[in-house]
This record gives structure tokens, sequence and C-alpha cells, in this order.
């Protein structure tokens, strides 16, 4: 499992996350549009749902 901050000034999506998403043709991603580089910073609680959903 994947979570990209789409708002990610750092590693960028555009270019990063269709490079991830070749890579790891088959793995779970979760897009979260107003998070960025420190996206456990910029939506804890959506992390953490998302986290506890997966386990």
């Amino acid at each position: 499992m994947a979570i990209w901050g789409l708002a990610d000034k750092t590693l960028q999506s555009r270019y990063f996350l269709p490079l991830f998403k070749t890579a790891f043709p088959n793995g779970l991603i979760y897009e979260l549009e107003k998070a960025g580089h420190y996206s456990l910073e910029d939506a804890p609680e959506i992390i953490g749902l998302l986290i506890r959903q997966f386990l």
C-alpha cells in the first residue's frame, strides 16, 4: 500500500506517481489531493483510517 500526497512539491506526483504505478502495477495506491510531502502531518486522520483498513 502506498499513500501519495498529490500536493507534494518534493516528489511531484505528475513525475513520480506514474513510475510508482509502473513498478507496482498491482499495488494499492491512495492519492490524497490536499496532502503534501509530509502527508502524515497534513492528513493524519485519513491516513490512520487507511492504515487500519489495510491491516
